[in-house]
């Protein structure tokens, strides 16, 4: 029974890297994470123990990575990487729907769309994030500031109600300059939440319970070093338990 418990458990985290590889890995990469996932594998099948390192990081595209610890065959630990958070993030999107870079690009119709597991929604000839892919985003997420998609240029300006409403697996989230206002629980309940970078020099305007039954308290929110008083002047911004300039 023990082993049957850990085939299915390493099945699910094998799962969990093929779908990170789905979206964000080049060929060369996707080739190396499935030949670790098939050395592993085949260690279990013949029960021995495996004689690779004892811990393998996967150094994907763009600044994340994934560790697998498979020192011990019972105990495989697998576990997300910091994101180091860009100010601006430009996506384009060619004729085939194909995001440029390490971005991951889903149409939903002409004026939703899914990027990197962010929802966003064409409005007014710009764009607004108005949800997540509540099946994959995790850890460090980035707004992206603008997209160019069948020859138009659309801004992102803002953050809709209840766009990242409990996103439990959120722990950091980046806002480019370009966003302009945040709108009612626009972040509540998002329990794991400890970093938040916003890029904008002017500080958005923001629901008074955009961060409703978030622990901001000890977060810590990153801002501008010539807008750090602006922000440490407005609530909900003056809420977090730490307020820092962006190095």
């Amino acid at each position: 029974m023990g082993n049957i418990t850990f085939c299915v458990t390493l099945l699910v985290e094998c799962k969990k890297i093929a779908n990170f590889a789905r979206k964000n890995i080049n060929i060369l990469d996707m080739k190396r994470t499935l030949l670790l996932i098939s050395l592993v594998l085949l260690s279990v099948i013949a029960g021995v123990q495996t004689a690779m390192a004892q811990k393998i990081t996967l150094y994907m595209v763009g600044n994340q990575t994934y560790e697998c610890d498979i020192a011990q065959l019972d105990s495989i630990v697998f576990s997300e990487g910091q994101t180091i958070p860009a100010e601006d993030i430009v996506v384009t999107v060619d004729a085939n729907d194909m995001a440029d870079g390490e971005h991951w690009f889903e149409k939903i119709d002409e004026t939703n769309f899914y990027i990197d597991d962010i929802k966003y929604t064409a409005q007014s000839g710009d764009l607004v994030v108005t949800g997540y892919y509540k099946a994959f985003l995790k850890g460090a997420a980035n707004i992206i500031s603008q997209l160019k998609y069948h020859g138009r240029t659309m801004n992102v300006v803002g953050i809709a109600n209840c766009a990242f409403t409990r996103c439990g697996g959120l722990t950091s989230i980046t806002i480019p300059n370009s966003v302009t206002s945040i709108g009612d629980d626009a972040f509540s309940g998002c329990s794991s939440l400890t970093d938040v970078y916003c890029y904008a020099k002017n500080v958005p305007s923001i629901d008074l319970y955009a961060f409703s039954s978030t622990p901001i308290t000890s977060a810590t929110l990153h801002v501008p070093a010539g807008s750090v008083d602006a922000y440490k002047a407005k609530y909900p911004w003056n809420a977090f338990g730490t307020i820092v300039a962006i190095e």
